[in-house]
């Protein structure tokens, strides 16, 4: 086909080959017209995929064409560019007056906040992408665009800039990374899309969680990997409670791992999984417990050795001191600290700010917070 001026509409897929252009009565600067039609910009490795998502009972005509430059001067409602270049959107948003909603093959956190930053209203994976997903994206990215528009200063020509909140996610995630808690961002369909550093430790072990080779979460038993589908997407699609939980079981370990699943983003988007290990605990600096709680030494290696699980007959046979040394040590932590108990002394730190970035153990450099490798 013309890299220049066909219209096309997408056809079923049959016998199963890709649909192939159809071509239509070219309208040449008929902008009237132009104005209900859809800018597809697809490379011809990826005109399979552009008719694939465009369906066959697409809302508006497309207009596909393999280059940027090929578009023509006229209106549409929106540009939906088929790549995964950020110089595309900004060439895109250069040569068309319309949102870009951008269909990348292969998407992880720090391409779609760069291709957000390059002026994209929306972005999608093409692997979990259909045809209602293309065209509702292709609504929320007018909408968003008049808004901007609305808001922007009469005869104003501002370059574009990214939607609202995407510097502000790649400081949140940034933030995320120093949870000690593992936390993985999925999809709906389960496809990780951003894992924080013990996430990522985690994964790595293939012991309980692991990904398959289309970058879905999966479980270490099928029956396990069956529950854990079926939650996310429930919990994604706001189904039950709102949220849902699980322990999976691990093959090398007599512990299974806990499992919360929460909505992230609006619904049906997707997930947030937060993952405990009972058996990787963070380590707590005991410099941390001093600032925070007015500990000494002594009682700070304490609580660090009450946090990790260990007993306190054993804590003295390590230090060469006797129990009651310690008993005496953990009375005085008690009053300061507020708490009458052990077992509140344990939930009072590991759910304070003492916690946050213990999942970084020593002599591993923290996560190199201008990027985010999945």
């Amino acid at each position: 086909m013309s890299e220049t001026d066909s219209t096309i509409q997408a056809t079923p897929a049959t016998s199963g080959k890709p649909a192939t252009p159809r071509p239509a009565k070219p309208r040449g600067g008929d902008k009237a017209a132009s104005a209900s039609r859809c800018l597809v910009v697809a490379p011809a490795a990826a005109t399979a995929t552009a008719l694939r998502l465009a369906g066959s009972q697409a809302p508006v005509s497309v207009y596909l064409v393999r280059t940027v430059e090929a578009a023509p001067d006229e209106t549409f409602i929106a540009t939906v560019l088929v790549a995964d270049d950020p110089t595309l959107v900004m060439a895109a948003r250069r040569r068309v007056a319309a949102p870009v909603v951008v269909v990348a093959d292969r998407l992880d956190v720090a391409s779609e906040l760069e291709l957000l930053r390059h002026g994209a209203m929306e972005v999608l994976a093409a692997s979990s992408s259909g045809p209602e997903e293309l065209w509702q994206a292709v609504a929320r990215a007018r909408v968003r665009q008049q808004s901007m528009l609305a808001n922007q200063p009469a005869g104003s020509h501002a370059a574009p800039v990214a939607p609202p909140g995407a510097n502000q996610a790649s400081e949140a995630l940034t933030l995320v990374d120093r949870l000690p808690l593992a936390l993985i961002l999925a999809r709906a369909n389960g496809t990780m899309i951003h894992a924080n550093t013990p996430a990522r430790r985690l994964l790595d072990t293939g012991d309980a969680l692991t990904l398959d080779a289309g970058g879905i979460l999966r479980a270490a038993t099928s029956a396990d990997s069956r529950r854990l589908s079926g939650i996310i997407r429930a919990v994604a699609e706001g189904a039950g409670d709102g949220e849902g939980a699980l322990t999976l079981e691990r093959p090398d370990s007599e512990t299974p791992l806990s499992v919360i699943v929460v909505p992230a983003g609006r619904p049906g988007q997707g997930v947030a999984l937060f993952v405990s290990d009972p058996d990787s605990l963070g380590r707590i600096t005991e410099g941390r417990l001093s600032a925070l709680y007015g500990l000494s030494g002594a009682e700070a290696r304490l609580v660090n050795g009450l946090v990790q699980g260990r007993r306190l007959e054993d804590l003295a046979d390590e230090q060469k001191v006797s129990p009651h040394t310690l008993r005496s040590q953990l009375k005085t932590v008690f009053r300061k600290t507020g708490v009458r108990r052990q077992s509140e002394l344990v939930k009072l730190i590991l759910t304070g700010p003492a916690v946050v970035g213990a999942a970084t153990v020593a002599g591993e450099a923290p996560p190199d917070s201008g990027a985010f490798s999945i």
